[in-house]
């Protein structure tokens, strides 16, 4: 039999049935099911409340200690816990320092000998700054000598 012959015959055909049943769901029992659903949103439940009482009691702790130490001889506790009553007698105890702009930038990379360049070009309060920077960090000696050393006529 060649190809063509067989692809022109015609097989008997055959027809299958099957039947599938789905069962009900009033046959299936679901309360197994429902007791799982319900222990785990239970266990859910629990979960949520012993962290809230953690949170809650970890809160309660963190203010007890926070008192305790302003209660202690500590200053700033004392002037909290002053300024929380309302005493209007409570020290002040705000605190500002001046922090100078130098007039030179990177300064602290700079060599002495650059240093000492640019000082040519400061004014008379750049050049205190300067001065006053350089006294309080590095205290290099060249600098200082270059900034001491620089003629009057320079502004």
């Amino acid at each position: 039999m060649t190809t063509q012959e067989f692809a022109t015959e015609t097989a008997p055909r055959r027809v299958v049935e099957a039947e599938f049943r789905l069962p009900r769901f009033s046959e299936i029992d679901l309360q197994p099911a429902k007791k799982v659903a319900g222990e785990v949103l239970l266990t859910g439940l629990g979960l949520g409340v012993l962290l809230t009482r953690a949170v809650i009691k970890g809160v309660r702790n963190a203010h007890d200690a926070g008192r305790e130490w302003a209660d202690s001889d500590a200053k700033a506790g004392q002037a909290i816990t002053q300024w929380m009553d309302g005493d209007e007698d409570a020290p002040d105890t705000s605190a500002s320092h001046a922090v100078p702009v130098l007039p030179i930038a990177e300064y602290d990379q700079l060599a002495p000998t650059q240093i000492a360049a640019a000082l040519a070009t400061l004014d008379r309060g750049a050049i205190e700054t300067v001065r006053a920077y350089e006294a309080e960090h590095s205290n290099r000696q060249t600098v200082l000598a270059a900034i001491d050393n620089r003629p009057a006529t320079m502004s």
